[in-house]
């Protein structure tokens, strides 16, 4: 069997504090954050598009991610994966869960809202 995670939190959806990217800018990113009591979670990845590029002048792709740890809005300690051990297929379905319990993302507003 495998190793139990040391912590595990659920949410709905409808619930969910996620961030989806915004469709511009040099990164495709995206954060879920989760709270457990006084503490919240920052969970973050991102594929940086404008890095480096190689000998035959393709862009070499940058993932980068991890996980902020906050007391209230201090933050505890700062999680970064290795760059190695990254795998971002970035997909849109985090939105479309959101957009299924009946929200949509108001860009300007920068938040979820309820279907009208």
């Amino acid at each position: 069997m495998g190793q139990l995670p040391d912590l595990s939190i659920s949410t709905q959806m409808a619930d969910l504090d996620y961030t989806p990217w915004p469709g511009y800018g040099g990164s495709i990113w995206e954060e879920v954050r989760f709270y457990n009591n006084q503490y919240n979670y920052l969970v973050f990845s991102a594929v940086d598009r404008s890095g480096p590029v190689d000998a035959n002048g393709d862009i070499i792709i940058q993932e980068r991610g991890g996980v902020i740890v906050f007391q209230g809005d201090t933050s505890l300690a700062v999680l970064n994966r290795d760059a190695d051990s990254l795998d971002f297929p970035w997909t849109d379905a985090l939105s479309q869960g959101k957009a299924t319990a009946g929200l949509h993302w108001n860009m300007h507003a920068g938040r979820w809202q309820p279907n009208q």
